[in-house]
C-alpha cells in the first residue's frame, strides 16, 4: 500500500493532537 508525504504529515498531527490533549486538560 502506497502512503503519500501528506497522509503521513496529517497522521502524525492527529497523533501528537490526541497525545497532547491526553495530557494537557486545557486543550
Amino acid at each position: 500500500m502506497q502512503i503519500s508525504a501528506r497522509e503521513v504529515h496529517v497522521f502524525k498531527l492527529w497523533i501528537a493532537s490526541r497525545f497532547t490533549s491526553a495530557f494537557d486538560p486545557r486543550l
